[in-house]
C-alpha cells in the first residue's frame, strides 16, 4: 500500500478510535459521548445544531447519542424562554463528572500519539493539520 495523506489519516483515525474504545469500555461512556461532553465543557447550553457542528456529527447521529446520554442522565435538553423551536443541551452534574473522565482520556491519547515529537514538531504538526482541515471544509 502506498503511503499518502488519505491512507495515513484513515490509519490514524482507526487507531485512535480503537484506543478510545479500549479506554471507555471500563467507564459509563460509550462511543460518541466523550466528544459531546468535551464540546459541552466549553459550550454548555449549545443548541443541537451547534453541538452537531462542533462534534463533526450529522444531526441524526447526534440525536441517537443524545437520547442515550439523556437516558443515562448525563445531559438534559431544554427549550429556552421565548424560543420554543431550538433545544439547548446542558450537562448534568453526572455529565460534568464524566466530562472530566473524557477529558483525561483525550489527554492520554494525545500524549501517546505525540510522544515521539518534540514540542516544536507538535506545534508545526498542529498548525499544518489545522490548515489542511480548514482548506477542506
Amino acid at each position: 500500500m502506498q503511503i499518502n495523506y488519505s491512507n495515513l489519516l484513515l490509519a490514524n483515525y482507526s487507531l485512535l478510535n480503537q484506543l478510545l474504545h479500549e479506554k471507555i469500555k471500563s467507564s459509563e461512556l460509550s462511543p460518541g459521548q466523550p466528544k459531546v461532553l468535551n464540546f459541552l465543557l466549553d459550550n454548555n447550553g449549545a443548541t443541537h445544531k451547534e453541538v452537531a457542528a462542533g462534534c463533526y456529527l450529522t444531526p441524526g447521529a447526534l440525536s441517537t447519542i443524545l437520547k442515550k446520554m439523556e437516558k443515562q442522565k448525563m445531559i438534559e435538553r431544554r427549550k429556552e424562554q421565548g424560543n420554543n423551536k431550538e433545544i439547548h443541551i446542558y450537562m448534568t452534574e453526572k455529565g460534568k463528572t464524566l466530562s472530566k473522565q473524557a477529558e483525561e482520556i483525550f489527554r492520554e491519547l494525545e500524549a501517546r500519539a505525540m510522544a515521539s515529537l518534540s514540542e516544536e514538531e507538535k506545534e508545526v504538526f498542529m498548525t499544518l493539520f489545522e490548515k489542511i482541515y480548514l482548506g477542506t471544509v
